[in-house]
């Protein structure tokens, strides 16, 4: 495999990590992508790409463990991203909390399909889901308002 052949050659190299962490994500094995995604988001070039996928592969996790943590994080850094408010917007309702409603709002406002492909159909589902499930009148926690 030539992704695993080129990290053995250049451990720290930031496109062969962050190859290796996607053909583990295709083979359904989130868990060991992660690391390689972490050594990614150490070079610059890899560092966002690679962050959207570690954050990404909580979300195939039952209970999606560290989803949330992994994707304040990314805000950090990437506030005007798109993708990292969708991502932030499937943790938070994982959690059940009102907050995901603000973070739709975000990802609405800064989708990207010519960045992203599948957020056409991410608006079209969030739009969908708005219309179905107003948002609350409390900040608080709505039970039975997830967009699950």
């Amino acid at each position: 495999m030539l992704a695993r052949r080129s990290i053995e050659l250049e451990p720290t190299d930031g496109w062969s990590n962050y190859q290796m962490g996607i053909v583990l994500r295709n083979l359904g094995r989130h868990d060991e992508s992660r690391p390689y995604f972490r050594t990614a988001m150490n070079e610059t070039d890899t560092r966002e790409f690679a962050n959207e996928l570690l954050c990404e592969s909580y979300s195939y996790t039952p209970g999606k463990p560290g989803m949330a943590e992994c994707t304040a994080a990314m805000l950090v850094d990437y506030a005007g991203s798109g993708e990292a408010w969708r991502l932030r917007a499937i943790a938070l309702n994982n959690q059940g909390t009102a907050e995901a409603y603000d973070a739709i709002d975000q990802f609405l406002a800064k989708a990207d399909a010519k960045r992203w492909s599948h957020h056409p159909n991410s608006v079209a589902w969030f739009q969908d889901f708005l219309a179905k499930h107003p948002r609350p009148k409390s900040t608080a926690a709505a039970p039975g308002a997830s967009i699950k």
